[in-house]
């Protein structure tokens, strides 16, 4: 009689192959911008619930270390701080800026900047 072997989970998995490169720093890009338009801190990487429903989504995306993503956080900073200077050169005469601080309950202190113009064809930016 032939014995039957016990088949895992794990058995049926694929190959992990990760995305060619434009691709995964697309995914990356994309997560970062979640990640910034929500407010999530950077040790969201790190959670295991996080990594578990990223993978549900997508097995082969491979999540960026904390380090990777504070790296991730300046070249976008500085990128846009860039932008916004060439923006304002070019389409701004006069510039409002609107400021908010506040703390929170865990005493961490934050500065909000909203800045407002209005274009050469009157539209508010």
């Amino acid at each position: 009689m032939k014995k039957l072997r016990n088949t895992k989970i794990t058995d049926f998995a694929k190959p992990h192959h990760p995305h060619l490169k434009h691709i995964q720093k697309q995914r990356k890009e994309s997560m970062l911008k979640w990640m910034l338009i929500t407010d999530q801190p950077i040790s969201t990487v790190t959670n295991s619930v996080y990594k578990e429903k990223i993978s549900n989504f997508d097995l082969f995306f491979i999540i960026p270390e904390e380090q990777k993503v504070k790296i991730m956080i300046s070249k976008s900073y500085n990128y846009n701080r860039e932008n916004l200077k060439n923006l304002l050169n070019e389409m701004a005469t006069s510039v409002s800026l609107t400021t908010d601080l506040w703390s929170s309950r865990a005493k961490h202190e934050y500065l909000g900047i909203a800045a407002t113009w209005i274009t050469t064809d009157f539209k508010i930016s």
